[in-house]
């Protein structure tokens, strides 16, 4: 017998808008709670990328660059989009970049490098011709500690950026580059020199640890020839000067990957602690520094093409150590340094055509165990000491005008620090 359905009373009615309602309620209720987590987890992930980015480990475009990446390719295998076509190969974009970048400036056109590969053999065509490249500056000694931080200089824009800090705080320590990595040696750590090394990838902002040199030395030189970096001479924990001088060589092992091996080269003419030493012409120019009885030397040497035989030269015109020296425009220049309890302003240039020793204007400020680096032609001066204090000011030299023009400061002053440049 067929029975009809019975038509919900009123109180089923009721009691079913009274279930929805408690549903609804406590959806509403997990939504609140939702929102509230999301909020907290907004919150911390800005206070965690302020930290970061105060702290020089994360890059903020760069961070957008790579989440603007993620999200284009999980949108492209979303609705199945394949690009095949490269932007460069449907129209010439060196031109477009080029005045994209005169107007936009070098920390732009670094940011349109990492952003689009299609555009980074134009960007970086186009970066080599706006930007020479940074002035890394590591550790040093403030004046109570010796420190971990370091910054680099952008040349062009004249603008200091934290970088990641090292894994150890060194003061006295030499830097140099070698195949595209920064390599930061030696120097005193606390109650000892060490012969620690660490390496800095510009790109991942990484340091990591290196194999360590044959000798611990602290108020050694650095220059690179040939892509291997040679440290020369300073300190050992006896504070004796060394003439001994080491490089370090990257040698492909049985996988092709590189292996850093350290290896002597021929001993200096002279021992040097504090000496200053640079690159020109494909040559390791060493002068000055303190010798055994803690006098500072006016000597002058540079290793030959084949990296055997020091090749002594004509003497500087003043005694230094803890001088600044780098190679630019022909020249070799050494500034600053200590004589005694003096510290020094003064400046003077090696021609080596002349073979003769040049007086230049002085410095505006007094400046021993101070960092170099020749950049864009000129010579940029950082930091040292003046007798007073550590300096935070720096300064450069250029040829062209033969004057000394003040930069923007570093973000800390910096005695005892290591400078090099790495070109974009």
């Amino acid at each position: 017998m067929y029975n009809e359905p019975r038509p919900p009373s009123s109180m089923d009615n009721e009691e079913e808008l009274r279930r929805l309602r408690m549903t609804v309620d406590e959806q509403e209720k997990t939504v609140v709670a939702l929102k509230r987590e999301v909020a907290t987890c907004k919150e911390e992930l800005g206070a965690l990328k302020e930290c970061l980015t105060s702290k020089g480990v994360l890059d903020e475009v760069r961070f957008l660059v790579h989440l603007h990446r993620r999200r284009f390719a999980a949108a492209c295998l979303t609705h199945g989009l394949t690009i095949h076509a490269r932007l460069d190969t449907v129209i010439d974009v060196r031109a477009i970049a080029f005045t994209a970048g005169q107007c936009a400036g070098p920390t732009a056109m670094r940011s349109l490098r990492e952003a689009s590969k299609g555009l980074n053999p134009a960007s970086t065509d186009i970066l080599a011709k706006l930007s020479p490249g940074y002035v890394y500056v590591c550790g040093g000694f403030e004046g109570t500690l010796a420190l971990s931080s370091s910054e680099r200089y952008e040349p062009v824009e004249h603008s200091w950026e934290a970088v990641p800090p090292m894994a150890e705080a060194r003061q006295y320590t030499c830097a140099g580059v070698v195949d595209g990595k920064i390599y930061v040696c030696g120097g005193w750590g606390g109650p000892q020199p060490v012969s620690t090394v660490e390496r800095l990838d510009p790109v991942s902002g990484i340091w990591e640890g290196m194999p360590p040199m044959l000798v611990a030395r602290w108020g050694a030189a650095a220059g690179v020839v040939d892509g291997r970096l040679h440290i020369c001479g300073g300190l050992d924990e006896s504070r004796q000067p060394l003439s001994s001088v080491e490089r370090l060589e990257l040698v492909k092992n049985e996988d092709g990957a590189p292996t850093a091996i350290w290896e002597p080269v021929p001993v200096m003419a002279e021992r040097r602690g504090w000496p200053a030493a640079g690159v020109l012409g494909g040559l390791l120019y060493v002068c000055g520094g303190r010798d055994e009885q803690r006098e500072p030397l006016s000597s002058a040497e540079r290793l030959n093409t084949a990296g055997t035989i020091w090749e002594v030269l004509p003497s500087m015109a003043e005694q230094r150590a803890g001088a600044a020296a780098g190679g630019a425009a022909g020249r070799f220049y050494v500034c600053g340094g200590a004589f005694g309890a003096q510290m020094l302003s003064s400046a003077e240039r090696f021609d080596p055509k002349a073979h003769a020793w040049e007086t230049l204007p002085s410095m505006a400020s007094r400046r021993a165990y101070v960092a170099a680096a020749a950049v864009s032609g000129r010579l940029h001066v950082f930091g040292g000491n003046d007798g007073v204090q550590c300096l935070a000011t720096a300064e450069q030299f250029d040829p062209a005008t033969g004057a000394w023009t003040p930069l923007i400061t570093m973000s800390e002053r910096r005695s005892g620090a290591a400078a090099t440049v790495l070109r974009s």
